[in-house]
């Protein structure tokens, strides 16, 4: 099976594996050879099927009109307002993108720093402006080479040529170089947000998966509704200052603490230890630098007077409070780490 390029499959160790073997009931007849083959086979299924579906081809936007190298500039942004389009490929007479003409192009070209600037020289001389539009052509103005990409390239190599420009399109091209369509960096990072909701799939899923293999038929559990948020944060904004594991395991040790403490004291007026249980968190994070937003909810739920969250006492604070993002922390450092072109997490403390 092929894999994704740019995915980082992470190393096992022995250690790790017989760890891992150890924790499994029952007695397991595979060596620990045998285990990172069948690891790697498994990684490279599931790249596969995260990142396999995005490739330029699918992505593009197909019959773009482009725009030619002899096209007056007045003429070329009439069309690119036309069109809905922040920038347009230039093509020669045989379909063959020999470069990109970008709002930028404009600007730097007509010399001036922004739009507003531009303006204000219209304002002051539109005669000359108008005329120097017209006999400028849009090989004159546009930018060569165009960095483009082919209609089966995957998500390393559209990450790779948006990093490489500033602008909103990329043309696809076949193998002859002729353009294929126009590929927006909108659409690109919605398909991105595909992939991070993918990857909160499975951080639930292993929450619900750890859950039902150690707590199932017990008092405990390690799912509650704030670890839903935290997916959100985690695998869906993983570059957020809020999402690092400092704050994704301390914000909710903190606050389920905070919550147990507030009920005990307060239980007589719930009110009053549901208000000071989220106040009290939110201030205990921002002074421990572990701000994460879904641990207000673990400190409230502590305070809800549920009989069986109650009953845990403390113990609320390990399961489900630490367990819990323990275990969303570990998917993290994996699907987070597929792709070359992401890292996580940016910051450990």
């Amino acid at each position: 099976m092929p894999e994704e390029p740019g995915a980082a499959e992470l190393e096992l160790s022995d250690d790790d594996i017989l760890d891992a073997m150890a924790h499994i009931p029952g007695y397991v007849d595979i060596t620990t050879e045998d285990f990172r083959a069948i690891y790697h086979l498994a990684h490279a299924h599931a790249v596969q099927r995260v990142l396999g579906g995005i490739r330029a081809g699918r992505l593009m936007r197909a019959g773009v009109e482009p725009l030619h190298p002899d096209t007056p500039l007045d003429e070329a942004a009439r069309l690119l307002v036309a069109r809905g389009y922040q920038g347009l490929p230039v093509v020669d007479a045989a379909g063959r993108v020999i470069g990109m003409l970008t709002e930028t192009d404009f600007l730097r070209r007509l010399k001036a720093g922004s739009f507003l600037e531009l303006l204000l020289r219209i304002l002051g001389d539109i005669d000359s402006f108008t005329h120097r539009c017209h006999e400028t052509p849009v090989s004159a103005a546009m930018s060569t080479p165009a960095v483009t990409v082919l209609a089966d390239a995957g998500f390393r190599e559209i990450a790779q040529a948006f990093h490489r420009h500033s602008g909103r399109g990329t043309p696809v091209v076949d193998a002859a170089g002729r353009l294929a369509g126009l590929l927006l960096r909108k659409d690109f990072l919605a398909a991105c947000a595909q992939v991070g909701a993918a990857c909160g799939l499975l951080g639930i899923a292993a929450l619900a998966g750890v859950n039902r293999l150690f707590f199932e038929g017990t008092e405990l559990t390690i799912l509650v509704g704030s670890f839903g948020a935290s997916a959100v944060l985690v695998f869906g904004a993983s570059r957020s200052p809020l999402a690092q594991p400092r704050n994704l395991v301390g914000g909710h040790v903190l606050s389920a603490l905070v919550g147990v403490v507030c009920w005990k004291l307060l239980h007589h007026a719930p009110w009053l230890a549901q208000a000071t249980a989220v106040a009290t968190a939110i201030a205990l994070m921002h002074a421990t630098r572990t701000l994460h937003p879904p641990g207000g909810a673990t400190a409230l739920i502590a305070t809800l007077g549920v009989p069986a969250i109650e009953k845990l006492g403390f113990l609320y604070v390990l399961v489900p409070a630490a367990v819990g993002p323990l275990v969303l922390l570990a998917v993290a450092l994996v699907v987070n780490n597929i792709p070359a072109t992401r890292r996580y997490p940016e910051i450990w403390f």
